[in-house]
C-alpha cells in the first residue's frame, strides 16, 4: 500500500457518510468562487466563472487533509485540516469556525453550514462526533502494524507513558496525547496514526454503559491490557460487576490480553469470558502466572518464561509498582529484551498528571494531585505520600468533595477518614460543601473552607512547616493555585516556551514549501536555547521530515527521550561513529579521509555529505569533488542520503550574486556526485541534495531542490524578512520584581555608581542579571524591560544576579510581578540589536540555569 499523504474531500466524505457541501460567497454576476487547488505554497482563493448553482467540486482539485481538529487554538492549522465543530453542554463549535478560517481552514465537518467570510467546503453530518468516530475508524483499517489497547479504572495514561518508554528505541510508537481517552479523544488519537509507526498503544476510558463498543471500533485492537477497577465512574452504572463487564467489551474482538492475576474479580471475568484467547498475567502471589514479581527491598525480582532478572525500581508505592508491572508485562510481551530494561526504567518518571512531588516553602514536602477525586486513587496517593518526608514529618491531606466516589453521600467519607490515619495523616484540609460538613473526621484535627478562594485567602494563617501535605481534589476546585502558593520561590527568571507558536511556525514555512521537498528542522544546541526534547517532540508531531543537531551527544538525548525522526549530526568525528550507528544517528561527512574510513569500517551508516561551496567552514572542496569524481569505487556501497553545502549570506541581497554563485556551483558538483554514486549503486534511489536554509528557502525557491534546512525562522525570526508578520513568537524571557523603593535625585544606583539619580526615582530590582544572559552591556539605560505595556530603562550596570530599572512610570507594578525582558511587547529582533548581536545568540546564550517553561494551548 503505498504512503498515507491524506484524504480528498470526496473520500473524506465518503469515509464519514457525511454530504460534501460547497459554501459559496456569491459575486454581482451570480459566480462562485471554486476552492483552491491543493498548493500548499498558495492559499490564494481562485475565481470560477461557472454559475454558483452549478459549482461542482473535484476530488483532483481538493487540498489533501491530513489533520483533524476540534480546538480552533490548535497549532498547525490550515488548507489540510478538517475543523470539527462539536455540540456540548456550553458551547457550540459552530461559534469558532470563523477562528479556524482565519487560520487558513478551507474544509469543516458540522451539523450545518453558517456563513464565512469565503469559500469553503462543509462536511454536513446529523452526529459530527459520529462522524469523527467513522473517520478515524476507516483510517485504522489502513494500518497492520500490532495495536495494544488499555482500559480500566486506575493507571491507563501512565502504562501508556511507561509502556512507550520501554518500547522505544526499538519500536516506533503511536499513542494518545496526554489522557486523550474519551468519545472524542480517542478518535482524534488514533487519526494521529501513520505508515511509519510500528506499534500502536491507546487508552480508552468510559463513563457510561454502551461507550466502549464505539471506541472498539476506532481502535480495533489487536491486545488488550487491563490496569485495574476501583471506584471512578461508578456512578454511570449498576454496579461494579457491569462496569468491568463494560470495560471488557474493548477486547471483544483480541487475540491476547494481558492482566493481573492478584486482581481477582478481573481475573475472574477475563478468564471466564476470553477462555478461548491467549491470556498473559502477571502476579505477585501467584507462581503460575506468566510474569512473577517479588519486591526485595528497592528491587523487584521476575521471572518471565523461565528467565529470571531483577529491576531496580525508581518509585516505590504500591500504585507505581502495579501500573510499572503492567508495562514490563506489556513490553516484555512485545519483545523488548530484558537487559534492556532496567536502563529504560531508570528514565521513567511520573506524568504531569499526578503525583507531582516539590519543596514547598519553610521546609513543607508537596505530593501534588490535584486531578481527580475518586477513592482508588486516593488510597494510592496517600500510600504514595506516606513515604514521602522524613518518618517523623506530620502529614497533612488537603481534599476537595469526592465527586467520583460513586458512593451515596452518606457513605462517601467514612472510608476516606479510615485511609487518612491508616497512612498516618494527623490533619485534614477540607475544600468544599460537602466534606466540610461531613462526620467520620473526629479523629483529625480538621481546617473547613467552603472553596479554594476562602483557602488562600487562609493561608497565610495556616501552619505548615516542616510537614507533608498531599493536596488532592476535582478539577474544578483548581487546588494547583494552593500548590503553587505553597512551593518552594526559586529564581524568578524563566523562558518561556510557545509550543503551539513553535507548531505555527512549522506550519508557515512548510506551506512556503512545494510538496515533496522535505523539511530538516533544526534542534541544535537545546533546540535554539528552547530545550531540544520538547522542540522536537512539537515537530515530530507537526511532521518534519528530519531533525538536525550539532553533536552526537544532543542526537542520542533525543532518541533517549523518545524520538524517531531521522536525525542528521552537523559535526562527526571518529570516536562518536558506533554511537551513530548504535542510535540510528546520520552523520555530516566533510573530508575525504572520513569517507574513506567509514567505508571501510562502518558501511552500514547512513551518512551526508557536505560541500564547501563558498562558507569556508565545512565540506569538500573542489579538489576533493574531482578526487571522488575520478575514483567513483569510494561511493560505491556506501548509505549516502543526502549532498548538500551552506549559504553564507542567504539573507543578505547585497550578497545576492555570492549566493547565486554558490548556488551554481553546488548543482554542478552535486549532481555530478549523484549521478556517478547512483552508477556504483544501481537500483538504491539517489541522494537527495540541498542547500538552503530559512532565509534561503524563502528568497531562493528555485534552489530547494529535495530538502530544506529550517532553523531561526522556527523560533519566531526570519532573516529574510519575508515572512516575519506571519511567524509567532516562540520565547519569551521574562523574570521577576525583587524589591521596589523609593530612592531620592543624587543618589547612585549599582556598581561603580553607573548612575546618578537626577530626580527621586522608583527602582525596582529584578532576578535577572549577566549570569543569565542578560549582558553587561545592557547597562546605563541601553536595555530595558517591559511591564504593564511600559518600558523600565536599565538603572546602574547590570549585577550577575540582579538588575535594577526605572520603574518611576509604573505605579501599578508590586514586588512578585514579572517583566518581560524579550518576546511580545521587546521583539527578540529589538533586543537583538540592542546587544549589538542576531537572534541566534541571544537565545543561545539564555543560561542553562534560567527554567524553560512550556506552554502548550
Amino acid at each position: 500500500m503505498a504512503e498515507w499523504t491524506g484524504y480528498d474531500l470526496s473520500t473524506l466524505a465518503q469515509m464519514a457518510g457525511a454530504v460534501l457541501q460547497a459554501g459559496l460567497e456569491p459575486n454581482e454576476s451570480g459566480t462562485g468562487i471554486r476552492l483552491p487547488a491543493a498548493d500548499p505554497a498558495s492559499d490564494s482563493l481562485q475565481p470560477s466563472t461557472q454559475p454558483a448553482n452549478q459549482l461542482t467540486t473535484q476530488p483532483t482539485t481538493q487540498p489533501l487533509i491530513r489533520q483533524l481538529s476540534i480546538d480552533s487554538r490548535s497549532p498547525g492549522l490550515g488548507s489540510d485540516t478538517v475543523f470539527i465543530a462539536l455540540k456540548g453542554t456550553s458551547r457550540d463549535g459552530l461559534q469558532f469556525v470563523r477562528d479556524a478560517y482565519q487560520k487558513g481552514v478551507r474544509c469543516f465537518l458540522a451539523e450545518a453550514s453558517t456563513p464565512l467570510p469565503g469559500p469553503a467546503l462543509w462536511l454536513i453530518h446529523p452526529e459530527p462526533k459520529a462522524a469523527l468516530q467513522l473517520l478515524a475508524a476507516v483510517h485504522r483499517e489502513r494500518f497492520s502494524y500490532p495495536v495494544l489497547a488499555i482500559t480500566g479504572s486506575n493507571g491507563k495514561t501512565i502504562v501508556k507513558e511507561w509502556l512507550t518508554a520501554l518500547l522505544n528505541p526499538d519500536r516506533f510508537v503511536v499513542r494518545n496525547p496526554r489522557s486523550f481517552n474519551s468519545q472524542i479523544g480517542v478518535p482524534l488519537s488514533v487519526w494521529t496514526m501513520r505508515d511509519d509507526h510500528e506499534v500502536g498503544v491507546f487508552e480508552a476510558g468510559i463513563s457510561l454503559p454502551g461507550e466502549m463498543p464505539k471506541l472498539r471500533q476506532v481502535i480495533r485492537p489487536d491486545m488488550g491490557l487491563f490496569t485495574n477497577i476501583g471506584a471512578p465512574h461508578d456512578e454511570g452504572f449498576q454496579n461494579r460487576d457491569q462496569k468491568l463487564a463494560e470495560k471488557l467489551e474493548l477486547f471483544k474482538d483480541c487475540q491476547t490480553i494481558l492482566f493481573c492475576e492478584d486482581q481477582e474479580s478481573v481475573a475472574q471475568a477475563i478468564r471466564a469470558r476470553f477462555s478461548d484467547r491467549e491470556l498473559i498475567s502477571w502476579s505477585a502471589q501467584n507462581r503460575t502466572a506468566d510474569l512473577q514479581a517479588t519486591a526485595e527491598n528497592e528491587r523487584l525480582l521476575i521471572r518471565w518464561r523461565g528467565e529470571s532478572f531483577a529491576l531496580t525500581l525508581p518509585f516505590d508505592d504500591p500504585f507505581s509498582k502495579e501500573n510499572l508491572l503492567h508495562a514490563v508485562t506489556a513490553a516484555l510481551f512485545l519483545g523488548v529484551k530484558s537487559d534492556s530494561l532496567s536502563g529504560r526504567i531508570a528514565q521513567l518518571t511520573l506524568p504531569d498528571l499526578r503525583l507531582q512531588v516539590q519543596q514547598g516553602q519553610r521546609g513543607l514536602v508537596l505530593v501534588n494531585d490535584a486531578y481527580s477525586s475518586d477513592l482508588g486513587s486516593l488510597q494510592l496517593a496517600l500510600a504514595f505520600a506516606a513515604r514521602q518526608g522524613r518518618p517523623d514529618s506530620p502529614r497533612t491531606a488537603l481534599l476537595s468533595d469526592m465527586e467520583q466516589s460513586g458512593l451515596p453521600l452518606s457513605e462517601r467519607y467514612a472510608p476516606v477518614s479510615e485511609s487518612l490515619q491508616a497512612n498516618g495523616f494527623s490533619r485534614l484540609i477540607a475544600v468544599g460543601p460537602e466534606i466540610g460538613k461531613a462526620r467520620f473526621f473526629d479523629e483529625l484535627q480538621i481546617d473547613r473552607f467552603p472553596d479554594t478562594r476562602a483557602l488562600l485567602d487562609a493561608l497565610p494563617s495556616l501552619d505548615l512547616r516542616d510537614q507533608v501535605l498531599l493536596i488532592k481534589g476535582a478539577r474544578r476546585f483548581e487546588l494547583e493555585q494552593v500548590a503553587a502558593a505553597l512551593a518552594e520561590k526559586v529564581h524568578g527568571t524563566r523562558l518561556e516556551i510557545d509550543l503551539d507558536a513553535l507548531a505555527h511556525n512549522f506550519s508557515v514555512y512548510r506551506n512556503h514549501t512545494p510538496k515533496g521537498t522535505r523539511i530538516i528542522a533544526m534542534v541544535k544546541a537545546l533546540g535554539y536555547g528552547s530545550g531540544d526534547a520538547e522542540v522536537a517532540s512539537v515537530l515530530e508531531y507537526s511532521r518534519a521530515d528530519y531533525l538536525g543537531v550539532a553533536y552526537a551527544d544532543e542526537g542520542v538525548r533525543l532518541r533517549t527521550a523518545g524520538i524517531r525522526l531521522p536525525i542528521l549530526v552537523l559535526n562527526s568525528d571518529p570516536d562518536s561513529l558506533a554511537t551513530m550507528l548504535r542510535y540510528k544517528l546520520e552523520p555530516e561527512v566533510h573530508q575525504l579521509h572520513q569517507v574513506e574510513w567509514i567505508r571501510a569500517h562502518y558501511p552500514d551508516l547512513v551518512i551526508h555529505l557536505k560541500l564547501d561551496t563558498g562558507m569556508h567552514r565545512l565540506g569538500l572542496d573542489m579538489v576533493d569533488v574531482q578526487k571522488l569524481l575520478q575514483h567513483p569505487e569510494l561511493l560505491k556501497g556506501l548509505k549516502l542520503r543526502s549532498i548538500f553545502s551552506h549559504l553564507a549570506a542567504a539573507e543578505d541581497p547585497a550578497h545576492d550574486a555570492y549566493t547565486r554563485g554558490q548556488i551554481d556551483r553546488f548543482q554542478r558538483e552535486a549532481l555530478a556526485l549523484q549521478e556517478v554514486w547512483t552508477d556504483q549503486n544501481p537500483g538504491e534511489p539517489p541522494p537527495w541534495l540541498h542547500i538552503l536554509n530559512s532565509a534561503g528557502m524563502l528568497r531562493f525557491p528555485d534552489a530547494r531542490n529535495d530538502m530544506v534546512r529550517l532553523g531561526i525562522g522556527l523560533y519566531g525570526h526570519d532573516p529574510s524578512g519575508l515572512v516575519q508578520d506571519q511567524l509567532r513568537t516562540v520565547g519569551c524571557l521574562m523574570t521577576t520584581v525583587a524589591q521596589i523603593r523609593e530612592v531620592d535625585a543624587g543618589e547612585s544606583i549599582g556598581y561603580g555608581r553607573a548612575t546618578i539619580l537626577n530626580q527621586r526615582t522608583r527602582v525596582a530590582t529584578l532576578t535577572i542579571g549577566y549570569a543569565d544572559g542578560f549582558r553587561r552591556s545592557l547597562s546605563k539605560g541601553i536595555g530595558a524591560f517591559s511591564a504593564y505595556g511600559k518600558r523600565m530603562p536599565v538603572l546602574g550596570n547590570v549585577c550577575m544576579d540582579m538588575t535594577m530599572a526605572d520603574a518611576t512610570g509604573i505605579p501599578e507594578l508590586n514586588e512578585g510581578d514579572s517583566v518581560e525582558v524579550f518576546g511580545k511587547d521587546i521583539s527578540l529582533e529589538e533586543f537583538s540589536r540592542l546587544l549589538q548581536t542576531i537572534p541566534y545568540e541571544v537565545l543561545t546564550g539564555v543560561s542553562s540555569r534560567v527554567k524553560r517553561v512550556y506552554l502548550k494551548g
